[in-house]
């Protein structure tokens, strides 16, 4: 590659090694597709996750999934290439940390930079729709006099970043800044005891900050599907589901969310009961539910398979409407993981069709093999 190319236009790099690193990437996209969970990709700060922080990716992100996409000396425009070409192609990662653009810094001016990772997280969110991206702020480099111009640069650039990136729920984005853990708030130097001798490269005790701080965002999870374990939440959700298959043909609109939507059936009942009920509205309010919660209920909603099946089943009915229907009920599978949760699903939508609330003509039996 050539400095010709602004940090928003893809570029292929010609080096043989670079070419060897990128062919591994698509070899590994292709032979693990289906157990990609997590995907780091960058530069030399994630490729080393292989090298200086090998035991702390070999304990704890390798068994979430993860892989790492990263190569030495990429900037934005090598990243970009890369996305559109296949080194992502058929996977459906949870989550994309990436690190890339601090090899631009030296290079172009703020604006620029800025622009290049503007695009490499477009580019990623228009590959992967429905992962979410966490970008990581550079950190602070020492390898070039005077440290302060660098340190003051990034920290522009940064600035710049964190606001357009942070929370942009269109395109998944979250942004985790490390930088002051690095270096202090004179930006004369950085903190070399967390750096290689080149002053470049974090040592494994700056990896333990990254991994440290990574794992306080990472355990928030707000993009994550989690149920809750108490039995009146899992009622609850029942009586939704129940609600969903036995009205779905009279709902017309859905309040969904934590308590300030439960609460329209108590606190504003009037109001709910004069305006909103006649309408066709039902209320999915759940109190002290967060977003990873609803997000678990709604993929944990079986209704359209129900409703798929009653469709089916009505539609025969009129076609013959004299003879009697045996609907067999879903056998068990074991074809996807975790099985015991897969069954859990199986019987749920059986149990919904056997006595669920839906209207099946008397002429329907269902037989249950399960």
């Amino acid at each position: 590659s050539t400095l010709g190319q602004k940090p928003w236009e893809p570029t292929e790099k010609n080096e043989a090694w670079w070419q060897e690193r990128h062919q591994e990437i698509l070899n590994t996209t292709a032979s693990l597709a289906k157990d990609i969970k997590v995907v780091f990709i960058g530069s030399s700060s994630v490729e080393y996750w292989g090298t200086t922080a090998k035991e702390i990716w070999d304990s704890k992100y390798a068994p979430l999934g993860a892989v790492n996409y990263g190569i030495r000396s990429d900037r934005t425009e090598h990243v970009l290439w890369r996305i559109q070409n296949g080194e992502l192609d058929g996977l459906s990662p949870k989550l994309v940390v990436v690190y890339i653009g601090s090899n631009n810094v030296p290079l172009f001016t703020e604006a620029e930079t800025v622009r290049g990772v503007d695009a490499v997280i477009d580019t990623l969110h228009a590959k992967l729709p429905n992962t979410n991206l966490l970008f990581l702020g550079f950190f602070p480099r020492g390898d070039r006099t005077p440290v302060r111009n660098t340190l003051t640069k990034i920290r522009n650039i940064t600035d710049t970043l964190e606001p357009m990136l942070d929370g942009d729920t269109q395109r998944k984005a979250h942004f985790l800044d490390i930088f002051w853990s690095l270096a202090p708030q004179s930006l004369d130097r950085i903190y070399e005891e967390f750096y290689r001798d080149d002053k470049l490269h974090m040592n494994l005790e700056g990896y333990k900050i990254w991994d440290n701080l990574m794992n306080r965002v990472l355990s928030q999870k707000p993009w994550d599907s989690v149920e809750r374990n108490e039995d009146w939440w899992k009622q609850k959700h029942q009586e939704i589901l129940n609600t969903t298959a036995s009205q779905a043909g009279q709902i017309k609109i859905v309040f969904i969310g934590s308590s300030s939507v439960e609460n329209w059936g108590s606190t504003g009942k009037q109001i709910w009961d004069a305006k909103y009920a006649p309408l066709g509205a039902i209320n999915y309010g759940i109190g002290g539910d967060r977003t990873e919660h609803v997000i678990w209920r709604i993929d944990n909603n079986n209704s359209e398979i129900v409703r798929g099946v009653d469709t089916v089943i009505t539609k025969i009915h009129e076609k013959v409407p004299s003879a009697n229907i045996l609907l067999v009920g879903f056998f068990p599978r074991g074809d996807m993981n975790p099985v015991s949760d897969l069954l859990r699903r199986v019987i749920s939508i059986s149990d919904t069709l056997n006595h669920g609330g839906w209207r099946f003509p008397k002429e329907i039996l269902l037989f249950r093999p399960f």
